[in-house]
């Protein structure tokens, strides 16, 4: 091997360890475990997963929750709104679990001085939950995901929606 090459390959593994990181890698962990307590955040917002820190037993109801903080001046869409892509949850189907429609706080309004439009939005932090029962014959470990979507504008721009990856390990006993 020739040294540009050799040194392009270093340059490589490099770029590797210490380039950018996917919003859902978190550091610290052995390779493919996610820390479910930690926060993932993107260039708009922060968010964590929530309700799982205690066993369930099967056929128990248990809200799964998630916790969204808006980046300081952004805001997303609240499913009332129209016309603009709103925040959603989706979870993955499962057989372990039955899940209810997510349960999204009421948006804030808010009136955008350069078109004098009113929408429909957070820029607070807020919570979605998702009511789910624990199917009779569960047990051990369950993990839940599923994809947090959402489009997220500043006072200037609006940017292109974003898909999240989100999961909650539950322990049913």
């Amino acid at each position: 091997m020739n040294m540009s090459r050799a040194l392009w390959s270093a340059g490589l593994a490099l770029a590797t360890l210490v380039g950018p990181r996917p919003a859902s890698a978190q550091t610290g962990l052995p390779s493919g475990l996610i820390d479910s307590t930690a926060p993932i955040e993107t260039a708009h917002l922060r968010v964590k997963m929530a309700g799982t820190e205690t066993p369930v037993a099967a056929g128990a109801r248990v809200a799964l929750v998630l916790e969204v903080e808006p980046k300081t001046s952004m805001h997303v869409y609240a499913p009332e709104q129209k016309g603009f892509i709103p925040v959603s949850l989706k979870l993955a189907a499962n057989p372990k679990i039955t899940a209810r429609p997510a349960v999204y706080p009421k948006g804030e309004p808010i009136v955008f001085a350069g078109t004098g439009e009113t929408q429909i939005v957070y820029s607070h932090p807020f919570r979605i939950e998702v009511p789910v029962t624990i199917a009779a014959g569960a047990s051990g470990p369950v993990i839940v995901s599923g994809t947090f979507e959402y489009q997220a504008c500043d006072d200037r721009v609006c940017y292109a929606p974003k898909k999240v990856a989100v999961s909650w390990p539950l322990t049913v006993r």
